[in-house]
């Protein structure tokens, strides 16, 4: 009889508090090998705190969370990014006097110990996000789109096999979006596991295929985009009144 593996990543009780703050209370989901899994919720709800979490920024105060059966809560960051686990946050900070392809190297180099096989992975990671002719550019003369891009491509650089993506859409507007979903779609084809933090309309139905809504730290729905999006708990929490009302059921207003 064969034994099933255990999932990908799997948090159980997650908790963190900040002096008298719950940030994030008693959080559980898994996600499987290739699924990409949406965090939505209010400002403040504990999205952030959850991908610190999972990345190795901070750590718990109660609960676990396993990267293939193994406990990494643990762990510090580096050592989280060496297991395959890369992060894209909210707003780039990349190192700016340094050119575009020398923030990847300095992103794979903490990953990867093969020099070829990290110029390698390099080159094709500036090529599908769409920065290869800017690979010389000093990352501070970037405006916010190929920012963005850059964010996403260091994350990318450690050769994760979970990526962590903290509200990469921000700021950005129409057309400039279409180019992040888009990008963020090709990543789910290679079959990389995502975890996406984002706020943008539309880019959690299209990417997700489960989604969990946390408020003031606690989960309060899970299912698929759909499922989300009519369940009344959660359209409470946007709008302030029942599932059945014709402001609720307004289902593009909710950022799923």
């Amino acid at each position: 009889m064969s034994v099933a593996s255990p999932a990908l990543l799997e948090v159980q009780g997650l908790t963190k508090h900040y002096g008298g703050v719950k940030a994030l209370s008693d959080v559980n989901f898994t996600l499987a090998a290739g699924q990409t899994l949406g965090v939505i919720g209010p400002n403040g709800a504990g999205k952030s705190t959850l991908l610190a979490l999972l990345s190795g920024g901070t750590r718990p105060t109660k609960g676990s969370v396993r990267w293939r059966g193994e406990r990494i809560d643990e762990l510090p960051n580096h050592r989280v990014t060496r297991l395959g686990i890369g992060r894209a946050r909210q707003v780039p900070k990349p190192f700016r006097r340094l050119t575009v392809r020398q923030n990847l190297e300095a992103a794979a180099n903490a990953a990867i110990t093969d020099a070829a096989r990290r110029q390698q992975l390099v080159t094709e990671t500036l090529a599908d996000c769409g920065l290869l002719e800017r690979q010389h550019a000093p990352a501070g003369s970037l405006g916010l789109l190929d920012l963005k891009r850059l964010e996403v491509a260091r994350a990318l650089a450690v050769a994760p096999q979970l990526l962590l993506l903290d509200e990469v859409a921000g700021g950005l507007m129409g057309a400039e979006v279409q180019v992040i979903a888009d990008l963020i779609e090709r990543v789910k084809q290679r079959g990389l596991s995502i975890v996406i933090v984002e706020h943008v309309q539309g880019v959690i139905g299209r990417l997700a295929d489960q989604v969990i809504v946390l408020d003031w730290g606690s989960l309060i729905a899970q299912g698929t985009p759909a499922e989300v999006a009519a369940d009344e708990n959660v359209v409470r929490v946007y709008f302030g009144e029942p599932a059945e009302t014709p402001a609720a059921k307004a289902e593009p207003a909710l950022n799923v």
